[in-house]
């Protein structure tokens, strides 16, 4: 993995948190085509009633013929991305998305 790039509103995430648009979001761009995400974590250990009531994540293949490190993602929003089920959050230490559990579908596009 190259690294986590935040958009410009996680650092707002407080006075942001229970505006639902528009969304916080944070791109994570894999170091090689043939990387694999397994799944992900959302640390909720800290929240103290101040947090966003779920979170969503979206996944896309982007050739890498043109890419770099440097080259921004823009929104690929209803561009062939792929939707994970939203979880709902809670004050508690994390909350885990194995991406195996959705539906084939899901990750086989």
């Amino acid at each position: 993995m190259m690294g986590v790039v935040p958009s410009p509103l996680e650092i707002l995430w407080e006075t942001r948190g229970h505006n639902r648009a528009p969304a916080n979001r944070v791109t994570i761009k894999l170091g090689v085509p043939s990387g694999k995400v397994y799944g992900f974590e959302i640390d909720t250990s800290c929240f103290n009633k101040n947090h966003g009531p779920a979170v969503t994540a979206e996944g896309t293949f982007l050739d890498g013929s043109h890419l770099d490190a440097n080259t921004p993602v823009r929104n690929t929003h209803n561009a062939g991305v792929w939707p994970f089920p939203e979880t709902h959050l809670e004050a508690k230490l994390s909350h885990y998305q194995s991406l195996f559990s959705c539906p084939s579908q899901y990750i086989s596009r």
